[in-house]
């Protein structure tokens, strides 16, 4: 997966486990790692990134035991969109579907009406006459 560009905003959402308490022996577990990803995100007029942060805790005493949050899903697998830039794409480009049919059939009724206005005044008298 590539990287998003570093110039864009993050906005960091740490997700946390249900619980921080080792269930083999129910001490406390400590931090260890975690694992970060990435989301490619649209507020209207402004992409930002969102940072998903799930922190890794494990057992000092027996180190056996690891606790991390589960991943989101995202809409599509291994996807770095998320659904409010997916839904902005897909709104995007209907409506410039709908635009350029618009767009097309207006200069057609457009053609149509010079075409009726140029035979119309055509037709006053015999050509060259």
């Amino acid at each position: 997966m590539g990287a998003l560009p570093k110039h864009l905003p993050r906005c960091e959402e740490v997700i946390e486990p249900e619980s921080t308490v080792c269930s083999c022996c129910g001490l406390p577990v400590h931090r260890i790692g975690e694992d970060v990803s990435e989301a490619l995100d649209i507020v209207p007029a402004l992409l930002r990134v969102i940072r998903t942060i799930r922190p890794k805790y494990a057992c000092r005493a027996c180190e056996a035991h690891v606790v991390q949050a589960p991943a989101r899903a995202r809409v599509m697998d291994g996807g770095m969109a998320t659904t409010a830039l997916v839904a902005h794409v897909v709104v995007s480009k209907f409506a410039w579907h709908l635009l350029s049919i618009v767009s097309r059939r207006s200069s057609r009724v457009t053609a149509s009406i010079s075409t009726v206005a140029r035979s119309a005044a055509g037709s006053d008298g015999p050509p060259g006459g």
